[in-house]
């Protein structure tokens, strides 16, 4: 709570919900150090459609797709599961599978936000109909979904989680 009009210091805490600890490296060696998640939000930008690497019909989009009848109707306004800023490289890349593919299993978190090219943050994608791209921002109580597991978080695949 905030005391005296000043706010409260932001715990470096993952995603509730994600369950992921994205600053510490729990299977790492003890002369790893713990990174401080402190961005709730670092305003990385990723394109869609025709410029983007993400692919619309790739299996891993199953993971962001809403269930259900609201879901259902939901997703066709374009609504999605949350999309962590961790699952995507700085280059609008699936982060789990370029962490894999291009370092094969970093050995602490540090490492693995250095290889997806971003600073710790704890932040999640939202569409910017203005800009026609996909833009990381602060988490709202409340209004995100658990979407990490080993196919899209870069800890989780890693081990480090």
């Amino acid at each position: 709570a905030a005391v005296g009009g000043a706010a409260a210091a932001k715990p470096a805490v993952p995603p509730p919900g994600a369950g992921v600890d994205l600053g510490a490296a729990a299977g790492a060696s003890p002369a790893s150090e713990p990174v401080a998640v402190t961005k709730d939000g670092c305003a990385c930008e990723v394109s869609v459609g025709s410029g983007s690497k993400l692919n619309k019909n790739d299996p891993i989009q199953a993971h962001y797709k809403k269930s259900g009848a609201l879901g259902a109707m939901t997703g066709m306004l374009g609504d999605r599961k949350t999309m962590y800023c961790h699952h995507l490289t700085s280059d609008g890349e699936l982060a789990a599978r370029a962490v894999l593919a291009a370092h094969g299993r970093p050995k602490s978190a540090a490492e693995v936000w250095r290889v997806i090219g971003k600073e710790p943050c704890h932040g999640r994608f939202l569409y910017d109909r203005r800009k026609g791209k996909m833009v990381c921002g602060g988490l709202v109580k409340g209004d995100h979904d658990n979407t990490c597991n080993r196919e899209t978080c870069p800890f989780l695949a890693c081990g480090l989680a």
